[in-house]
């Protein structure tokens, strides 16, 4: 049986003692903007700055060359049939 799912107290993510509902109200709005002015995270770190730093941030999207082995075998494979072509 489907049990229902009680509704939850409004959680704290902001962790400055500021209660803030899910819900997406006027009040919350301006509370929001209230904390942010007071957080300024603008004022904080926007990336590295060095060169080494750079490199280094713009590998985190690398998933691994793989369409370079790919491509050798999907030729390897061509010379291969071609060749069978040849020979039967």
């Amino acid at each position: 049986p489907l049990r229902k799912r009680e509704k939850s107290e409004p959680s704290n993510p902001n962790y400055q003692g500021e209660p803030m509902s899910y819900y997406r109200t006027p009040e919350h709005r301006a509370l929001r903007a209230k904390l942010i002015q007071r957080w300024k995270p603008w004022e904080n770190s926007t990336g590295p700055k060095s060169e080494e730093g750079k490199q280094r941030s713009a590998m985190r999207g690398y998933k691994g060359g793989t369409r370079d082995l790919l491509r050798e075998l999907a030729r390897l494979l061509r010379e291969q049939a071609e060749a069978l072509k040849r020979i039967g």
